[in-house]
């Protein structure tokens, strides 16, 4: 069943536009995998990105060269980028 599911929602388009991955897939492949290059920690969720963020931002720092950066909100267009240096929230 759930295989049933996947491939229904795989199957879906939305004005001609297929809503899958496999592009995306094919242009880091043409790219060399770039992302595959250096540790990631993706944090998503509702409440509390920022100051988990910064809190292994800090942590992170301590031992290993680190960066990080956080989208725009909404409401605001700025974007931060932090590399290398003590971030206090």
């Amino acid at each position: 069943m759930r295989d049933e599911n996947l491939e229904f929602l795989y199957g879906l388009t939305r004005e001609g536009v297929k809503l899958d991955l496999e592009v995306m897939r094919a242009f880091d492949d043409m790219l060399g995998n770039p992302h595959r290059a250096y540790r990631t920690i993706h944090i998503t969720g509702s409440n509390g990105k920022g100051s988990v963020s910064a809190l292994l931002y800090n942590i992170m720092m301590q031992r290993f060269p680190s960066g990080l950066y956080t989208s725009p909100a909404p409401d605001r267009v700025q974007r931060e980028d932090t590399l290398q240096r003590p971030l206090h929230t």
